[in-house]
């Protein structure tokens, strides 16, 4: 019963954390996933964030596994596509910004923020990023240039795709 308990907490943990790595396994000079950390966070992630800050490690089992086939984490997704150069790379705030912009969609996964078809933006996400962005506003914007190409406010041609949800891939595969 505590490791389901236990479980249930990186469960929460992971999410607030929003990257793919097991929260439980961030390395301890780079904990900047689980910031900023406020009253809202969970009391896993600050436990997290202290253990892990001093250099200790929890090992419980605990995996971060994607909802479907060739899915990633929004945090990860974004940061790659920022990239590390001077011109791309986003500062602490920028990412604090969007962690806590996450966190009020209430995602983690590609899958939950993607349609099907791995490139358009769900219902209830596109309508007020397309508002925003219809208004100028500059994290609008500059959503936009992430996920769609320098200066579109729309999907244009079709990129990879996140694919099928996992147990579409067990009945597929027969697992």
């Amino acid at each position: 019963m505590f490791q389901a308990m236990a479980v249930s907490r990186f469960y929460v943990a992971q999410r607030w954390c929003g990257a793919s790595i097991p929260v439980n396994m961030l390395r301890a000079g780079d904990l900047r996933p689980l910031q900023p950390l406020d009253t809202t966070a969970p009391q896993a992630a600050h436990m997290l964030h202290e253990l892990r800050s001093l250099s200790y490690s929890i090992t419980l089992g605990w995996r971060c596994e994607p909802h479907a086939e060739l899915d990633e984490t929004v945090y990860d997704a974004v940061l790659g596509l920022a990239g590390d150069d001077e011109d791309g790379a986003m500062t602490d705030d920028d990412i604090y910004d969007f962690q806590r912009w996450l966190r009020g969609l209430g995602v983690m996964w590609t899958s939950e923020l993607l349609r099907a078809d791995g490139w358009t933006l769900r219902a209830r996400f596109a309508a007020d990023l397309m508002r925003r962005a219809q208004d100028y506003e500059a994290d609008a914007l500059r959503r936009c240039n992430i996920a769609f190409g320098r200066g579109r406010t729309s999907p244009g041609p079709r990129r990879g795709t996140v694919g099928s949800s996992k147990p579409e891939m067990k009945r597929r595969t027969g697992a």
